[in-house]
């Protein structure tokens, strides 16, 4: 339920909004699009509802394999950034390998989402990728103290 408010919420347009997840091999993704039917809610949205059929259409002309729900479409995809009404997936082995599918894209996150520690990497509970703390600055500069050097 959390991961969803922070992927429907502003329709994936705020900028910590998640628009791609990592699964380890084998996940029902399946399963995962069950869990999202709670925010089918968004279809009553023309301007959501439009998105998810342009895409969804794209995605068939194109043999783009593709999982559908009633409020999502679910790619494949290695690009970190998905299309309004759509969520990019990429399978990972172990935490090792996911560390390093994040690693070299760290410039181009916001935040990272986890609801347990990744090695090395900073994370903020899931459901709060929206709900910055004041100390969360944008790619991580400081507001007042970039103001103060000017």
């Amino acid at each position: 339920m959390e991961l969803g408010k922070d992927i429907f919420r502003y329709f994936g347009l705020g900028c910590r909004s998640i628009s791609k997840i990592y699964v380890p091999e084998g996940y029902d993704l399946v399963q995962f699009l069950d869990q999202l039917e709670y925010f089918k809610d968004y279809m009553n949205h023309h301007k959501f509802k439009n998105n998810f059929d342009y895409n969804l259409s794209i995605y068939m002309l194109n043999r783009v394999k593709h999982y559908q729900s009633s409020s999502i479409l679910l790619v494949e995809d290695q690009d970190l950034h998905s299309r309004i009404a759509c969520l990019h997936y990429e399978f990972y082995k172990d935490e090792e390998d996911l560390i390093n599918k994040i690693k070299p894209s760290l410039e181009a996150i916001q935040c990272i989402a986890a609801n347990r520690s990744i090695s090395g990497l900073s994370t903020v509970k899931l459901g709060t990728t929206q709900m910055p703390a004041i100390n969360d600055y944008a790619d991580d500069k400081d507001t007042m103290q970039f103001l103060m050097d000017l």
